[in-house]
């Protein structure tokens, strides 16, 4: 594990800081704070988009049908990521509060708790999958081989879902306890296992899409099978044998007798629960609300020509890599604020919050920067039909500047999501879908033009921005006055 140690030297630089500063954090060592874990999560977050397209590009060499089965399960597929984004983000708090109040003894018992809620939660998703699948493949239009081949891979693919439960967990396990670099390695396990067997299984020994399923299942295999070097690490106990062997812990903390361990899993659950219902939950709903919206607005786009609706789909997928800084400068500052706040320095997160926000305007300055100029040299590398080539630069050329709002605006509603602000932030989610949706199907169909679709989602992208900025510095503020979230400084419970 030369590489893990490597990674975890660079990325643990400015994040062992200590969390129990008496005064606010000066801007500058805030920016580094920030700045030093959000790059190895950004890296991490380009690698796993990056495995995507190339399973999909892989898909592509498959024939028709593997394509067209692959585009129906979409809407599957983001149901299936809200619930593991739900449950890497409650791991990421909880290892993240953990880690500040310096109590590495309830570790076990947190990875114990959450993979277990995880499993149970995505054994029920596969079956909610397996019987939902042949209705969702009817409603849309798949018929004959290409509906059998759809609820097959939908099926399979929900049963593969289970076997990523562990390594998801302890990835945010690993951002959490501040050691996003670890989750390079996490990360290229992952791609490399999917993107090699997809294309050495699927595609040369040509056992087709079933391969995906396949290699989704052995990916988390091999997740779980490196997460105990990588948590070594990290120093990060995360199960109770680990525990009771490593001699010095996390900040020289002295071990638990195993005698205590079951009382501190007692204590452990009720944080685990908790968090997993505050902060989880409205994680899966925002993303459940994304599917619903990407769906509307195909919905919308369907009496026009084909190609406004290819132009959005595409968009979106250049959309999914442009809102990665915003994710991982969110998640920065959100584990930051955790462990700073358990820590007793409630102080800090003013100083963290503006840190972030400078971070995340300079970063979507430039891509907004870049958007304005390149919309049709854009479009060229991603499509060779004329056709699409010059919707899709004209979907750019209008939505694309707007990315400096809606990057701004995902990384404040991340911010919140992980503050516990998650109703607030699912509200205002189903506010922006609703409004921006909904006024510009009114508008593209009264005037006959779906660009007026995409002026009015590019103008709520910008107006967005404008609320929810101030919104949220009240909230960090108002959060910074609760001391250690519950009165007691030393305490991991929010």
């Amino acid at each position: 594990m030369a590489l893990a140690q490597r990674v975890s030297q660079s990325s643990a630089r400015g994040v062992t800081a200590d969390f129990s500063d008496a005064e606010p954090l000066r801007f500058r060592e805030a920016v580094r704070r920030v700045a030093s874990l959000a790059a190895p999560l950004s890296v991490a977050l380009l690698v796993a988009a990056v495995a995507q397209f190339a399973v999909v590009g892989l898909l592509g060499h498959l024939g028709a049908d593997a394509v067209h089965v692959r585009s129906l399960y979409v809407p599957i597929s983001f149901c299936i990521l809200a619930v593991q984004e739900g449950l890497s983000i409650s791991s990421q708090v909880v290892f993240a509060r953990l880690r500040g109040a310096e109590r590495s003894e309830r570790a076990p018992a947190a990875f114990r708790r959450l993979v277990t809620t995880g499993l149970a939660a995505t054994v029920v998703l596969a079956l909610v999958v397996a019987t939902a699948a042949p209705l969702v493949g009817s409603a849309l239009g798949a018929e004959g081989a290409r509906a059998a081949a759809f609820t097959s891979f939908a099926q399979l693919m929900g049963i593969a879902t289970v076997f990523t439960v562990p390594g998801t967990v302890a990835v945010g396990a690993l951002r959490g306890w501040g050691r996003p670099g670890l989750s390079i390695v996490m990360a290229l396990v992952l791609a490399v296992t999917q993107v090699l067997g997809v294309w050495i299984v699927g595609d040369l020994a040509g056992l087709g899409i079933t391969a995906v399923p396949i290699f989704v299942a052995t990916a988390g295999l091999a997740a779980l099978a490196v997460a105990p070097s990588l948590a070594k690490v990290a120093r990060l106990p995360l199960t109770k044998r680990w525990l009771s062997v490593d001699a010095t812990l996390q900040r020289g903390e002295q071990r638990t007798p195993a005698s205590e361990w079951d009382d501190e899993a007692a204590a452990i659950a009720s944080l685990a629960t908790r968090t997993l219902l505050a902060v989880g939950v409205p994680v899966a709903l925002s993303y459940m609300l994304l599917t619903a919206a990407n769906l509307a607005t195909m919905w919308v786009l369907a009496p026009f020509d084909g190609y406004a609706q290819t132009a959005f789909g595409i968009g979106s997928t250049v959309q999914g890599v442009i809102i990665v800084p915003a994710i991982a400068v969110g998640s920065a500052a959100g584990v930051l604020m955790h462990q700073h706040s358990a820590a007793g320095a409630d102080r800090a997160l003013p100083s963290l919050f503006r840190a972030a926000v400078a971070i995340v305007v300079g970063s979507y300055a430039v891509l907004s920067a870049l958007m304005v100029l390149t919309p049709n040299l854009l479009a060229g590398l991603l499509v060779a039909d004329s056709r699409i080539q010059a919707a899709l630069a004209e979907f750019l050329a209008i939505v694309g500047p707007s990315y400096f709002g809606l990057g701004i605006v995902l990384f404040l509603l991340t911010v919140l999501e992980q503050l516990r602000f998650g109703a607030l932030a699912v509200t205002l989610n189903l506010a922006y879908y609703a409004a921006s949706i909904g006024l510009g199907a009114l508008m593209a169909h009264s005037t006959g033009d779906a660009s007026t679709l995409f002026r009015v989602l590019a103008i709520s992208n910008l107006t967005g921005l404008g609320l929810l900025l101030p919104l949220t510095s009240i909230l960090v503020r108002r959060r910074s006055r609760r001391r250690g979230f519950a009165g007691d400084p030393r305490r991991a419970e929010p």
